[in-house]
């Protein structure tokens, strides 16, 4: 497009409709191409040109008006980008008819960028109309209706009509399941919205069924090295463990933690969230799986994002990494490690149980590199922690206060103080006995 608008800006100039074309092209190709800044110079310096050869209210200026519009929000220029959204709707619609394609295309522009500057209530009234607009104009089977209402669904969610927009997706999952099979593109979007909404909602049996299909028809769209089906696994594994079945979110693990250590990610905090929350279900569950490889990728990814993590998710992801190293017995790392996140810990959250679970891991590492004068203190104070916070551990977190007692049982048979560990041997099997562990 920039060859043939140099050729034609020099041979026929500005001013003419082939070189308008072009030039409206190139600015859509940059905005695709998010090359933002230049696209809109493109748009502002074709504007009066469009208007003067085609008119203002040709289709051709009306589409290169809205796509100018649409990129203006999108860099947050809404004071600007909405009038003119509001100009092309109006104009098309008095121009065209509310029925004619272009209306109905640049009414949807402008609801979806009334969502995205805050009008939900604007764009609830417009997509609602739009709905059964496009139901008598295209047909309740087209795509566009599925579309319109999967927006419309998005925007209840921003009004906090939750209910509404689970219905609302109900409605555009059947669509695509019937219309559009389990792998298009817009079905596997849909049953993944609709996914999240039941999560929200802590409807975990009908998320898990969501996510299933989010996970079947993105293996047969994509593959299964592929983010967007590795991401989807994830998803599930979460309800599953949100649900009380870690033994059914293992099973997802087992099977997609390879296929997703062997891809690029480029949605980096579901990667980190995914493998977190795997090694915490993995330990928790007792299973034996090779954990170096989570962890190596997994420290990797953090280090690389931690600037933009919260510090308290950053020093989470970094907590499950270092017990992952406790447990292989790479002590120097997992020392490293556990330092980073408890420093962080003791600043944000000096007083929730996790915090003490990372005190006792840390205890634990230096036991492990029999530096005793500095392991004992630790050990205690992350138990003793833990104890004084019993009521707020939820029941999956209880195995962790059992670990912290069976370090603490380590650390004294290493060193030799048998009524400590006579001691502390008696504390765990009341402890274990007491809560059916």
């Amino acid at each position: 497009f920039r060859k043939v608008s140099e050729t034609e800006l020099r041979t026929i100039g500005l001013r003419d409709r082939a070189t308008l074309e072009t030039l409206s092209n190139l600015a859509d190709a940059l905005t695709s191409d998010q090359n933002d800044a230049e696209a809109l110079d493109l748009y502002q310096k074709i504007n009066d040109p469009f208007i003067e050869v085609f008119g203002e209210n040709h289709p051709k200026t009306l589409r290169m008006r809205n796509a100018w519009g649409a990129l203006l929000c999108n860099v947050d220029q809404m004071e600007k980008g909405i009038p003119i959204l509001e100009d092309v709707s109006r104009r098309a619609v008095e121009h065209y008819g509310p029925d004619s394609h272009d209306a109905l295309q640049f009414r949807q522009a402008l609801a979806e960028q009334y969502a995205h500057v805050g009008k939900v209530s604007e764009s609830i009234d417009l997509l609602e109309k739009l709905q059964d607009d496009a139901i008598r104009i295209l047909g309740p089977q087209h795509l566009g209706v599925m579309i319109i209402r999967h927006n419309l669904a998005k925007s209840y969610v921003m009004a906090d009509r939750i209910e509404d927009a689970i219905g609302k997706m109900e409605q555009v999952t059947e669509h695509g399941m019937k219309n559009l099979g389990v792998s298009h593109p817009e079905t596997v979007k849909a049953n993944k919205y609709l996914g999240f909404l039941y999560w929200q909602t802590a409807t975990y049996e009908k998320a898990i069924a969501a996510f299933r299909l989010v996970v079947d028809g993105a293996r047969q769209q994509w593959g299964e090295k592929h983010e967007e089906t590795c991401a989807a696994a994830f998803n599930l594994a979460f309800n599953y463990t949100d649900n009380k079945q870690p033994e059914e979110a293992v099973k997802v693990y087992q099977e997609w933690i390879p296929h997703a250590l062997a891809i690029e990610w480029t949605d980096a905090d579901l990667l980190i969230a995914g493998l977190s929350r795997s090694l915490g279900t993995l330990r928790q569950a007792g299973v034996q799986m090779d954990q170096k490889p989570i962890v190596e990728r997994l420290l990797k990814e953090l280090r690389l994002r931690r600037d933009a993590m919260d510090p308290l998710d950053y020093a989470g992801s970094l907590a499950q990494v270092g017990l992952g190293l406790l447990e292989t017995g790479e002590f120097d790392q997992a020392e490293t490690v556990l330092k980073e996140a408890l420093e962080l810990r003791r600043i944000h959250q000096p007083d929730v149980w996790t915090t003490f679970i990372t005190e006792s891991a840390l205890g634990g590492v230096y036991a492990g590199q029999k530096k005793y004068d500095l392991a004992e203190p630790l050990l205690l104070s992350g138990f003793r922690g833990m104890e004084a916070r019993l009521e707020k551990i939820p029941k999956p977190g209880l195995p962790r206060v059992v670990q912290a007692l069976e370090r603490l049982i380590a650390f004294y048979e290493a060193t030799g103080r048998t009524e400590e560990t006579t001691k502390w041997t008696k504390t765990l099997e009341e402890f274990r006995s007491a809560h059916g562990l």
